[in-house]
């Protein structure tokens, strides 16, 4: 598993008291995942340009989150029995 520095508040459900990645959290992401931000786009069904404001600061919605920890490797967090 590649080592990464996402805090684990950030990689529950949502239920069990999830925090919103910071701006590095989900850069970090972005770049554990390999796409760049238009394919990511695509793929959260979203606009480039959102995905990079996600990456400056602006509060990303969980289920976009989850996906992108999902396509970073960093599994499946919406789901308790894989924490």
């Amino acid at each position: 598993m590649t080592k990464h520095s996402i805090r684990a508040e950030c990689l529950r459900p949502h239920s069990q008291d999830w925090q919103v990645p910071s701006a590095a959290e989900v850069q970090q992401a972005i770049a554990m995942a390999g796409d760049n931000k238009t394919h990511l786009a695509q793929t959260l069904g979203v606009l480039a340009r959102q995905v990079r404001r996600w990456a400056e600061g602006t509060p990303i919605p969980y289920t976009s989150w989850a996906i992108l920890c999902y396509e970073a490797g960093l599994g499946v967090i919406w789901r308790k029995d894989e924490q």
